[in-house]
């Protein structure tokens, strides 16, 4: 039996969706409170949980939670929520606690090769994502998962873990400060490809966590902006007499097999997918617009 009945999620994040349906299916969920007007989360709420009132809180002071609510979730929720509160709440996170705390858990996830992610649930305080833990499960990354299908993954995964959470199910552990590790959100510089110092199995790495949230990897090709979606590991034969290429150069171009870039350590890369402000383009369609070999990506 659950231990709350009245529950308000607050939330900025469609991976909320899941959870919403849940909740209004088992007749729990009180109200969905919203940072601000949101015409496609406002559309999922509706869809999600036709009929639950949403409020609308322009200042974290004013949260405006409903009066009989006996519990506050928080779901990718971008403004501070001051405690103490007079009701329980939680904050549901996508990461490891404390060692990948901050705003987009997933994209440093991603990025920095971890072959786990995690659902942690934690009691909310007033230091970003310090709470106690009540929960924490871990999910095999599948081989190739990109941002967004991790994040629909997790976001599915992470109702039954908020269920057992507020079915009491839970062991409460205080966060190991000496192990935390403060992720900020990505910036342009953590977006860019350098192909001096990354491999290629770290650069697909870095496109897989930058797909679709912030649009691909950032490079340039002849000075032109350059984001890439999607690559996978090339095998290139070089001639025995050909000099070893430098990182970021084209090795093989053509309308039939693509596009393969090097990478650091002699390790090659196929362009499958492509962003440029002339659209989008696989890599054989950029060698077919005259792409040649020899060009270099920086």
């Amino acid at each position: 039996m659950s231990l709350y009945s009245k529950i308000t999620v607050a939330t900025a994040s469609i991976a909320s969706a899941p959870l919403l349906k849940q909740l209004a299916t088992d007749r729990r969920l009180a109200q969905v409170i919203l940072p601000q007007t949101h015409a496609i989360l406002e559309e999922s709420v509706r869809q999600n949980a036709p009929g639950v009132p949403i409020t609308y809180a322009t200042r974290p002071q004013e949260l405006g939670i409903s009066a009989d609510a006996d519990l506050l979730l928080v779901m990718g929720y971008p403004q501070k929520i001051d405690t103490p509160l007079n009701l329980a709440a939680f904050n549901i996170h996508f990461g490891p606690l404390p060692e990948n705390r901050g705003p987009d858990p997933v994209f440093w996830t991603i990025r920095k090769g971890k072959p786990i992610a995690y659902v942690a649930i934690h009691e909310l305080s007033n230091h970003l994502d310090a709470g106690k833990v009540l929960k924490e499960k871990g999910f095999d990354i599948l081989p190739g998962e990109s941002y967004g299908m991790l994040m629909n993954r997790l976001s599915m995964l992470s109702v039954p873990t908020i269920l057992e959470v507020l079915e009491g199910k839970v062991t409460p552990r205080d966060q190991n400060e000496t192990k935390a590790v403060y992720n900020p959100v990505p910036s342009e510089d953590d977006l860019a490809v350098k192909w001096n110092v990354m491999n290629a199995q770290e650069i697909i790495q870095l496109v897989n966590a930058c797909n679709p949230k912030y649009g691909g990897a950032r490079a340039y090709i002849l000075d032109h902006p350059l984001h890439i979606l999607e690559v996978s590991i090339a095998d290139v034969d070089l001639p025995p007499d050909q000099s070893p290429p430098i990182p970021g150069m084209i090795v093989h171009a053509s309308p039939e097999q693509g596009i393969f870039v090097t990478c650091h350590g002699q390790s090659y890369i196929r362009l499958n997918m492509i962003s440029m402000p002339e659209g989008f383009f696989s890599g054989q369609r950029l060698a077919g617009m005259g792409t040649k070999a020899g060009t270099v990506l920086t």
